[in-house]
């Protein structure tokens, strides 16, 4: 029985599919704070920063989703947890994708969110620290729901104190903690800190962002393209050894 053309294709498609460690997977949750509890708000001990409990990515994508509360009133809950990249990967993308802060009667342009090299924080809101990229997210356009920020906090930030350089394009191999956390003024808002305003201590955000790991350097067209001459060259060595 002669088969189709296209079913010929069939082990061509089959092979590429397993040179590329990059296949889209179901997503892998990280930490629900509806489900597993509060992120640490202790910039010195990060969820997941201690050796049995540290979090290294697999190639595919990896969600964190808690609700932080008011971080300008005495409920401040910023969010701290440390993430691990590991060799020959890299976190390409951070998506945002819930971001509901409508509890907020004055929600400003949205939360804080930074990265730093390290099992810990010791950026704060009066100095960078060891914070290499940082971004204001969740409402304005381009960094709220569905886009990646990543490149945002690739690209530093002047944002009051802080003068944070930034990095290259990706997250490569290390170790690497993240800081959350949205403030809106109240009227108990410290005027040092900022002057009052009309929002409440128990209002929140409720937050989800994906990291995205590849592998890298990513397998190039030519690795694909030898593989496919490769895979015809097959039939005409075995009618070759045949004919011997």
């Amino acid at each position: 029985m002669k088969l189709p053309k296209s079913f010929l294709l069939l082990p061509v498609l089959a092979f590429s599919l397993l040179l590329s460690p990059n296949v889209v997977q179901a997503a892998i949750l990280i930490h629900d704070e509806a489900v597993s509890g509060d992120l640490s708000s202790d910039p010195a001990n990060p969820s997941f920063s201690d050796a049995p409990n540290l979090k290294t990515l697999d190639i595919g994508t990896h969600v964190i989703s808690g609700q932080a509360k008011n971080a300008l009133d005495v409920l401040a809950d910023p969010e701290y947890w440390t993430l691990m990249v590991a060799p020959q990967t890299a976190i390409n993308a951070i998506r945002i994708t819930e971001y509901e802060n409508s509890s907020y009667v004055d929600p400003g342009e949205g939360g804080f969110f930074g990265v730093a090299e390290g099992t810990e924080m010791t950026g704060n809101n009066a100095d960078t620290g060891n914070l290499i990229g940082g971004a204001i997210v969740g409402v304005m356009s381009g960094v709220t729901v569905g886009d990646d920020i990543l490149q945002e906090l690739a690209a530093g930030l002047d944002f009051g104190p802080f003068s944070i350089s930034g990095f290259g394009s990706e997250l490569g191999e290390g170790t690497y903690t993240f800081w959350f956390q949205e403030g809106n003024a109240t009227p108990n808002t410290p005027p040092e800190a900022h002057p009052p305003g009309p929002n409440d201590a128990n209002d929140f955000v409720d937050y989800t962002f994906e990291f995205d790991v590849v592998q890298v350097p990513e397998p190039s067209a030519a690795t694909y393209f030898v593989s496919l001459i490769l895979l015809g060259l097959t039939p005409h060595w075995r009618r070759g050894r045949k004919a011997q």
